[in-house]
């Protein structure tokens, strides 16, 4: 548990989150999946607390490639190569 009420469960490399853990941010945010040198890199899911969530893959810590739900599980966007773009309705 860190000085803000978020915490990290998962293994370190050199003392940074490495492989694959689960850090929940202390306004109730929660990433699962691939740590790289401290950071979101590779496949991983983020649930914002309102329920919204982006499954897909990150690097370096940005959403990289993927698909963005809305709170109801509704498609709202997709990542592709760093760039958002939201689905046509």
């Amino acid at each position: 548990i860190f000085a803000d009420g978020s915490t990290y469960v998962g293994p370190f490399n050199q003392g940074m989150w490495h492989g694959r853990g689960t850090y929940t941010f202390s306004y109730k945010r929660k990433y699962t999946g691939q740590f790289k040198n401290g950071r979101a890199h590779g496949l991983g899911v983020l649930v914002l607390s309102n329920g919204a969530r982006f499954d897909g893959v990150f690097k370096n810590g940005k959403k990289w490639k993927g698909t963005e739900f809305d709170p109801y599980g509704n498609v709202a966007a997709f990542f592709s190569n760093g760039a958002k773009h939201r689905k046509a309705f």
